[in-house]
């Protein structure tokens, strides 16, 4: 009997810790540096990275590592060395003196957004979009993606939330193709490796980048992750509703099914 109880009570504490959002108050803030032409008039480049400042959060052990993962968004990378300020300005100054040195014409530039988001009561996302040009045949872009545990603080896979064998399942990897392929307005019954999609010459595979959102799993490919640059990035949308056969009863998307 007591068993019992310990295990009810065990029970209800964790459906109140899963389901219990957490509140996080944050500001956005603005990074703006430019550089000039040796005549101290012409712009030619600028930096700017629009980013969250967490003042905030209802478990206060996850504001410090909400910190440190906008951090690592500034980087695009996991264990960066610097501090991004920092980072941003020796950048600047490296492309000022290359322009200015070289007498180039076309302005380089680096747009950076970061977001903090709690889609799901679970789940915080962390995710920062970039575009720029630094020389070459054309611009560059990047999406950067993170889901943390909201109560915990501890990333969050698809390993989590699917059942074990997700990798190997035929059928939940054909839905995903599917929803890509409608997301790109091709015909499902394409092959992708021969309409330049070339990362899947050996079958789907998931992007390294995605968000659990409110009604799906979000999923981008940046440039040339799985295509030559002139297809661009690629994005879709896993709808929980196609997939919830293989999502873990048990996890962080067991209540979405």
């Amino acid at each position: 009997m007591k068993i019992k109880i310990f295990m009810l009570i065990f029970l209800i504490i964790n459906f109140l810790n899963i389901s219990q959002a957490q509140t996080i108050t944050q500001e956005t803030k603005t990074y703006t540096k430019v550089a000039y032409a040796k005549n101290q008039q012409d712009t030619i480049a600028i930096i700017k990275v629009e980013y969250p400042t967490i003042v905030s959060t209802s478990n206060p052990a996850i504001k410090e590592i909400l910190e440190r993962e906008i951090v690592k968004c500034f980087f695009e990378e996991e264990n960066p060395s610097k501090d991004p300020f920092k980072h941003l300005e020796e950048t600047l100054q490296t492309w000022q003196t290359e322009m200015n040195q070289s007498n180039r014409t076309v302005q380089y530039y680096l747009y950076k957004t970061i977001r903090v988001e709690n889609s799901l009561p679970n789940i915080i996302n962390i995710y920062s979009y970039s575009e720029g040009y630094t020389g070459g045949a054309h611009g560059f872009s990047s999406f950067f993606a993170k889901n943390i545990d909201a109560q915990t603080g501890r990333k969050i896979t698809l390993a989590d939330v699917f059942v074990e064998e997700f990798q190997e399942a035929t059928a939940l990897l054909k839905t995903a193709e599917k929803e890509f392929c409608d997301a790109q307005g091709i015909s499902a019954q394409t092959n992708l490796a021969e309409y330049g999609y070339t990362g899947f010459s050996d079958g789907f595979v998931w992007s390294k980048n995605y968000l659990f959102k409110e009604n799906g799993i979000y999923f981008e490919y940046n440039e040339y992750e799985i295509a030559a640059y002139v297809l661009g990035a690629s994005q879709f949308l896993l709808p929980y509703h196609k997939i919830k056969k293989w999502l873990r009863s048990d996890a962080y998307l067991g209540n979405l099914k």
